[in-house]
């Protein structure tokens, strides 16, 4: 498997765990009722997203490094 390929499905998962927390978010504006009381743990969820903006962080700098090093194999075939 690539780097590229392995760096994407990551991307991938991290935008899905942004999604869940943003969906989880969004429910505190809504009002409780007996059926979903609130139960949003704001730390959790900024903790999470951090997490995630960290390894989106991470993911980004794998994909550029595997690109500079396909354009430096390329030019040493070249």
């Amino acid at each position: 498997m690539s780097i590229a390929a392995i760096a994407l499905s990551g991307l991938g998962q991290v935008q899905a765990r942004v999604q869940d927390s943003a969906e989880r978010l969004s429910k505190i504006s809504q009002p409780p009722n007996a059926q979903q009381p609130d139960t949003v743990d704001l730390s959790a969820e900024i903790i999470g997203l951090s997490l995630a903006q960290n390894d989106n962080a991470a993911l980004l700098a794998a994909l550029k490094t595997g690109d500079e090093i396909t354009g430096q194999t390329l030019n040493l075939l070249a």
